[in-house]
């Protein structure tokens, strides 16, 4: 089978930047840009009102030629000029029935890259939205990984085991705001997932857990999916670190209030079995689908 481009749909606390940063170092993969095409960036830097016309050169050519913004996520990504794939990630803001159109053409792979602990999600995107106000004294920044990538040597390790030592107090009203965004987030994911399954486009949702627990496996679970030979050395080297060594609910003061049987906890196991209901579904699809192609 010819091997696909892919393109890794996302949002934020996903990974999604250590992952793509990896694919660039793999044999046949072409990474030509990080997130120039998400809605934040190119409304300012180009005219085009959708990005579909940018997605069809670069499937075509494997070049982006409007980079433009500076970018930490850019840093030292690998240049394969013998690729066979191309792929980069994207927060999804289009039609999604044209958008299949443009995939069926280029033989693209949709990957929702996801997590599976609805708890870790929520908390790490409160601390990412919330973490800097809740402590104004530290370093801490929504990314702070992007900072670690360009520490060295002791200030690198300063800046770790100071962030990795702080705690913040848990505000629930902000909690769950973040717990509301994130099942959006998979809502939005499994309509998408829904859409491009009709128009018979390949969908697979990937998970944040699988990425860190087993980087080598993750890859070259990817690599077949979009059908390229697995090389006898797989890189898992990765400019960006985990800047938290420790799961981030360990890290809030009073997450027992949503942990343990309490009126928040009950709400927030509601919230719960809403997401997993969701991840279930899209697993789902992307079994039906593969089940069909077998037959």
């Amino acid at each position: 089978m010819a091997p696909a481009n892919f393109i890794i749909l996302y949002f934020s606390r996903e990974g999604s930047t250590a992952l793509v940063n990896m694919l660039s170092r793999q044999p046949g993969i072409r990474v030509p840009l990080m997130e120039q095409l998400d809605h934040y960036i190119f409304e300012k830097t180009d005219d085009i009102t959708t990005p579909l016309q940018d997605m069809d050169a670069i499937y075509s050519t494997g070049i982006y030629d409007r980079i433009d913004t500076p970018m930490v996520q850019m840093r030292n990504l690998t240049v394969d000029d013998n690729f066979q794939s191309v792929g980069f990630k994207w927060r999804f803001w289009s039609d999604p029935v044209a958008l299949s159109a443009l995939f069926k053409k280029h033989n693209v792979t949709v990957f929702f890259l996801v997590r599976r602990n609805f708890l870790e999600s929520v908390c790490s995107g409160y601390l990412q939205r919330f973490g800097p106000d809740l402590s104004p004294e530290s370093d801490l920044t929504a990314h702070p990984q992007f900072k670690a990538a360009y520490l060295l040597g002791d200030d690198k390790q300063s800046f770790l085991k100071k962030i990795r030592q702080l705690r913040f107090p848990l505000n629930l009203n902000d909690f769950w705001f973040t717990a509301d965004v994130k099942l959006r987030e998979r809502n939005a994911h499994a309509h998408l997932a829904a859409v491009f399954t009709q128009n018979k486009i390949a969908i697979r949702p990937i998970y944040y857990e699988d990425f860190c627990d087993n980087p080598r496996n993750f890859l070259q679970d990817f690599m077949e999916e979009i059908h390229l030979p697995i090389p006898e050395k797989i890189d898992t080297y990765c400019d960006f670190i985990r800047v938290h060594n420790t799961p981030i609910s360990r890290k809030l003061n009073g997450i027992w209030k949503v942990k343990w049987p309490t009126f928040s906890g009950f709400r927030f196991y509601r919230l719960k079995r809403q997401y997993r209901k969701k991840l279930a579904h899209m697993e789902s699809l992307a079994a039906q689908q593969k089940q069909k192609n077998q037959t």
